[in-house]
């Protein structure tokens, strides 16, 4: 998947970039297609690049036929980049000893909030679900058949299929949390909306995640030393020019200019001279040096 914050820095239009993030946010095609349809009213040229960039289903979520959790930005990578930041300058050794007492302390952290759950499901589901509760309250909804429901809200008409469990509005499918619409009528028929989560949800799967114990490592002083003969030499340091970039490689999606090649041989962009195809004047031929002797005879 493409991250939609990559993906707006190629632009320098604010407005552009709001609603390119919003496009890849939303659920709905027709929405979507609405807020491309205002990109293409600003710059035709950015509507025209972001349809070339490959398959819908690759940013938008509003194609995506498997669950992607809302999840537009790669967040979680850049924190944990952020995260190893001080290890990274290290040696070897160093660097392993350090991303191991990360996690290890992670999973400490995360099998204590793990514990405090007083629901069956995590606690950020646990709020979405109130949120849902409390914007659900005032809904409307007809039943049509044992298991499917119409659901009249504030703005748009949803169907809700309990068994199959998915809602018009795909925030559901999308979520694996009942939405608005599917909390309404949860509560009408007097269920509990915890059974209807995903499994990634449950506080078993979050305990069983994080249950192993992670075993910290000893000194350096313990470490065996069976074989005392054989030494492993670091590698032959190479200095390059300048100072080291501790920062990653940014892409071309990300708005960052890239440099073209430059001809030495017609001063041209685009190509070198090995694959230059000007026709240059010889200017060596007017300048050649004139023989000795008088210059009447020329």
């Amino acid at each position: 998947m493409y991250c939609a914050q990559h993906m707006s820095l190629k632009y320098g239009n604010a407005k552009v970039r709001w609603l390119l993030k919003e496009a890849a946010k939303t659920l709905n095609q027709n929405e979507f297609w609405g807020l491309m349809l205002q990109i293409w009213a600003i710059s035709p040229k950015a509507y025209d690049s972001l349809m070339a960039i490959g398959p819908l289903n690759k940013w938008a979520s509003a194609f995506q036929e498997k669950p992607r959790y809302r999840i537009i930005y790669i967040n979680h990578v850049e924190s944990w980049n952020r995260m190893i930041i001080p290890e990274r300058m290290l040696h070897a050794t160093n660097l392993v000893e350090g991303i191991h007492a990360n996690i290890m302390r992670h999973h400490k952290d995360y099998r204590v909030d793990g514990e405090k759950f007083k629901t069956p499901v995590t606690k950020w589901c646990h709020e979405q679900i109130l949120h849902n509760v409390w914007r659900g309250r005032t809904f409307t909804r007809e039943k049509t058949s044992p298991t499917i429901w119409t659901v009249y809200g504030e703005s748009r008409t949803c169907v809700v299929d309990l068994n199959a469990r998915e809602c018009t509005c795909k925030w559901w499918q999308a979520m694996g949390i009942p939405c608005e619409h599917a909390v309404s009528v949860i509560r009408e028929c007097q269920m509990d909306p915890y059974i209807f989560c995903g499994v990634y949800y449950k506080r078993e799967t979050y305990m069983e995640t994080y249950k192993e114990n992670w075993r910290p490592t000893r000194g350096k002083d313990e470490w065996p030393k069976d074989r005392v003969s054989r030494k492993i030499l670091p590698p032959l340091p190479c200095v390059m020019p300048g100072r080291p970039k501790k920062k990653r490689r940014r892409g071309k999606l990300e708005g960052i200019p890239v440099q073209e090649r430059r001809c030495s041989r017609c001063r041209g962009r685009g190509h070198n001279k090995s694959t230059c195809i000007e026709v240059v004047p010889d200017f060596d031929y007017f300048f050649q040096p004139l023989p000795d002797g008088p210059l009447d005879s020329y």
